[in-house]
């Protein structure tokens, strides 16, 4: 397996395909793309151009190759960040004055300096300014300042000050980290005690996108519309290293579309617990970044076919599209499945199959979701296999043809699961 290191279609977001490559032929055999984000690139690139923003042109080092034994999303070179607190006193709270979500408290560190976002509750977790700095033909290799405040204030509410999405990311990192932490015991996406660290301005100025590269969170400035550190987006990447550390889940064919999902899952269930009065719950992806200028969401739980692109079941074409797209599937049976059929008061939606049922809410399904994850995934799960553990997950926690287990059995079938 060979891991060849570059950049997307946007020209910005970092690209490590993992390329099998038959030895006597020279061919390839199957490749599949390994660092997650929260947009494809394609759509990254479109909404770049529909504001001028243009990426740097690629380099011959992005086409530069390691070899990995298997499929990775760890970075082969991980971001050099300046992200390192002064040893301080912790856990002194501080106001974010945030983007989205008015005034927050955030857990910062006071230093000789000033407070610095720091968060040794939350196993250290840091918050640095990337300054559109960064390798673009590897997507990492940015010189990210550690954001410091003289006084425990950071932000203004308005996106074009650096500490106000910083604010933004932070608290998106504490309120996935306490949502992991309350709900299943998972202290740190690698259940290790450890923060990650969110770099705020990565690249250049307008990339419309985040991802996680396997080390640490980067975000783009979000262009016109300001920043993308939105609390779902914040659940939805993290979650990928947490998908990572459970069942290492690949990114081509269902699996890619169950990865997608999965973050997605997750990323509404850390809005839910955020309780944020500013952020209604609903089932709805990155509805806060106004992403095209349109107040609409980027993708649609009760209906993700709403984006024009997404499937909202499953059928033999789907594992050939883009993993964002065919995440679809998996999003209309956690809405199924928590919803159940019809209008409800996150929206209306219809099985694929003409059934109608009552859905279990979303707390129940996510729990069995993440223990099946745990318990049954792997990096070539299919959509049958992912219903199949649920259903056995459902079963150990609620009993055999239980609700519970009826619900999940229902919710994969309405979207054509067999």
């Amino acid at each position: 397996m060979t891991l060849v290191a570059g950049v997307q279609l946007d020209g910005l977001t970092p690209s490590r395909r993992a390329v099998l490559v038959d030895a006597s032929t020279g061919k390839v055999i199957r490749s599949a793309e390994t660092v997650a984000t929260l947009l494809p690139a394609s759509t990254s690139k479109a909404a770049m151009a529909r504001s001028g923003a243009k990426a740097p042109k690629l380099t011959a080092a992005g086409r530069s190759r390691a070899q990995l034994p298997v499929i990775s999303w760890t970075a082969d070179a991980p971001a050099k960040s300046a992200a390192v607190a002064p040893r301080a006193a912790a856990g002194v709270k501080a106001v974010g004055h945030t983007t989205f979500y008015g005034d927050v408290t955030l857990t910062v560190t006071k230093t000789s300096t000033g407070f610095s976002l720091v968060d040794a509750a939350r196993g250290k977790g840091s918050t640095c300014n990337s300054n559109y700095t960064g390798n673009t033909d590897f997507g990492t290799g940015d010189t990210c300042k550690l954001i410091v405040a003289k006084k425990a204030v950071f932000g203004n509410g308005k996106a074009t000050d650096p500490n106000t999405t910083a604010a933004d990311a932070h608290y998106g990192g504490a309120v996935t980290w306490d949502y992991y932490a309350k709900t299943f015991g998972r202290k740190g996406i690698f259940a290790n005690g450890k923060g990650v660290g969110s770099h705020i301005r990565f690249g250049f100025k307008g990339w419309k996108n985040a991802a996680w590269n396997g080390t640490n969170m980067v975000y783009g400035d979000g262009g016109k519309y300001g920043s993308m550190a939105a609390l779902d987006v914040s659940g939805h990447e993290m979650t990928h290293g947490v998908s990572e550390a459970l069942a290492k889940l690949g990114y081509e064919g269902d699996v890619g579309g169950i990865n997608e999902s999965t973050s997605d899952v997750f990323g509404t269930m850390v809005e839910y617990t955020a309780k944020n009065p500013k952020d209604k719950f609903d089932f709805l992806i990155g509805e806060k970044l106004n992403y095209n200028g349109d107040g609409k969401p980027l993708r649609y739980m009760d209906d993700p076919s709403k984006d024009g692109m997404s499937h909202s079941c499953w059928s033999k074409a789907t594992a050939d599209d883009d993993p964002h797209y065919t995440s679809g599937v998996g999003n209309h049976a956690f809405y199924l499945m928590s919803n159940g059929t019809g209008k409800s008061a996150y929206g209306t939606t219809k099985s694929c199959n003409g059934t109608t049922f009552k859905g279990i809410g979303g707390i129940k399904v996510s729990k069995i979701w993440y223990n099946t994850i745990r318990d049954y995934g792997t990096e070539n799960m299919t959509y049958a296999q992912l219903k199949a553990g649920m259903i056995k997950s459902a079963n150990a926690e609620y009993g055999k043809n239980s609700t519970e287990s009826k619900a999940i059995t229902a919710g994969w079938k309405a979207v054509n699961v067999a």
